[in-house]
Formats: structure tokens, C-alpha cells, sequence
């Protein structure tokens, strides 16, 4: 669907990614989730105010696991990269990733080095709270990048281009134990990629079961529900669209 106001999320396999999209939509903007191996091409062509990197579980290092294309540093739009996600930000830009001497996982703090716009509104002196969960760390910071906050470990915690509003964080600001994450995300969301809160659920909603009520007509409608969260909204959407014309099958896998 065509938003102007849109988040692209590129999912690297993260247990967060649909977290990732909640967070963004409940700050009233529309976000949408893409794979790993989509190009920034193909990206481009969705027309978004701003990327987001997700996690993953792969070791950017490793030859087999997805990276960024190099095309990215091209594109002009905000990007965040998150765990995973800023390692392919430091990567692509002359960074080297080495395999952590400490894995970081759970509740850390962090010390914020210097005052950066994804900062905007937090006090340099305080530690602040939050939610690790990588084995890797970034090493040999390019000079393209500087580092704006460190772990109590020492390592790496989030960095920001000089010369593009790239930024990258090795936490998670979409989960409840990172504190400041909400905050985080509204600096980016409104403060770096000035988007608008303009996109709601129930419009969202609202359209579905206008196209559905459009497309399927007089028709009746067999759905295969299994009671998993897929179909069980399918059917929901289909119920409010068509009514009684909707027939449930009960699928028992």
C-alpha cells in the first residue's frame, strides 16, 4: 500500500523484527517489513522516510551470512541499524567485526560519549539501561564514523556517520528492558527522519475490509483456520467484511 509517511524495517532474522514494527506503529506511522536479501534498489522503490536494520543471529564477518549492498551508502534517507543491523552500518563503511571476548547478553548500561540528535534530550553524566544480546563487536571504528556511547564493558554501544544520518545501535531500543528505547526511536522516527504521526490502525483496518467487501462481492468465502494468529485474523477481517458468507474450516495440524 502507498503511504507517504513509511518505515521500512529489513528483517535479518531478529526474535524482535515484528517488535520492531509494533514500536513504529504505535508512534502513529506506518512501517512494513522486508527480507534480508531485498536490494536498496527494490527499497527505493517503496519510496520510505527511513530503514531500519533489524538484529540477527548471524556473525557479520562470515562469508554466508546477508550483508548490506554498497549501493545503500548511496541512499539518502535515514538509517538505524540495530545490533546486527549497525554492525552491517559499521561494516560497510570500513569497519572491521571481530568475535567478542565477552558475549554481552540482558541488562547493561551505557555512558553516552557525546551529544548527538538520537540523543536529544538525555544527560551525558547518567548511565542508562538497556537490553544486550550479541556476541560480536565492532573493532577499528572507520573514520567515517564516531563512536557516541560505550557499554560499561568498554565495547562499541552505538555510533553515528559524520556525513550521513546513519546511526547504529548495538542494543535493543525496541524491547521493555532498554528504558530509554521509546525515546530513542521517537528521535529518530521525528527528530532525525521528520516523519509525521499520521498513519492508525483502525484506518488501516478500516480500508482492509473495504477492499475485501469490494473484491469478494456476493461470493462466498472458505477459510482454512487453524487458530494460529494468521488465519485466526484472516477470518476475523473476512468476518467484518462478508458476515455469514464467510465459512470457517477447522484445520486440526
Amino acid at each position: 500500500m502507498n503511504f507517504k509517511n513509511k518505515v521500512v524495517v529489513v528483517d535479518y532474522g531478529s526474535q524482535t523484527t515484528q517488535l520492531i514494527l509494533r514500536r513504529i506503529r504505535e508512534l502513529g506511522v506506518y512501517c512494513e517489513v522486508v527480507e534480508a536479501k531485498t536490494s536498496s534498489a527494490e527499497i527505493v522503490k517503496k519510496k520510505p522516510k527511513a530503514l531500519i536494520l533489524s538484529g540477527g543471529p548471524s556473525s557479520a564477518f562470515e562469508k554466508t551470512s546477508p550483508r548490506l549492498d554498497k549501493n545503500f551508502l548511496k541512499l539518502d534517507i535515514p538509517i538505524l541499524g540495530i545490533c546486527y543491523g549497525m554492525q552491517l552500518i559499521c561494516q560497510l563503511m570500513g569497519s572491521k567485526i571481530k568475535k567478542g571476548r565477552i558475549r554481552e547478553f540482558g541488562k547493561a548500561k551505557i555512558q553516552i560519549l557525546k551529544k548527538n540528535i538520537i540523543f536529544d534530550g538525555f544527560n551525558n553524566k547518567k548511565d542508562y539501561q538497556v537490553w544486550m544480546s550479541h556476541g560480536d563487536e565492532v573493532k577499528d571504528l572507520s573514520n567515517k564514523l564516531e563512536i557516541i556511547a560505550t557499554s560499561g564493558g568498554g565495547n562499541v554501544s552505538a555510533v553515528a556517520a559524520k556525513n550521513k544520518k546513519f546511526f547504529g545501535l548495538q542494543f535493543h531500543p525496541e524491547v521493555v528492558h532498554t528504558k530509554i528505547g521509546k525515546k530513542l526511536l521517537k528521535n529518530f522516527i521525528f527528530k532525525i527522519a521528520k516523519i509525521k504521526a499520521d498513519w492508525k490502525m483502525e484506518d488501516f483496518l478500516n480500508k482492509q475490509i473495504s477492499i475485501l467487501k469490494n473484491e469478494i462481492g456476493n461470493q462466498k468465502v472458505i477459510c482454512g483456520l487453524s487458530g494460529g494468529v494468521d488465519s485466526s485474523v484472516t477470518a476475523a477481517l473476512l468476518s467484518k467484511a462478508i458476515g455469514k458468507k464467510l465459512i470457517c474450516i477447522f484445520v486440526d495440524h
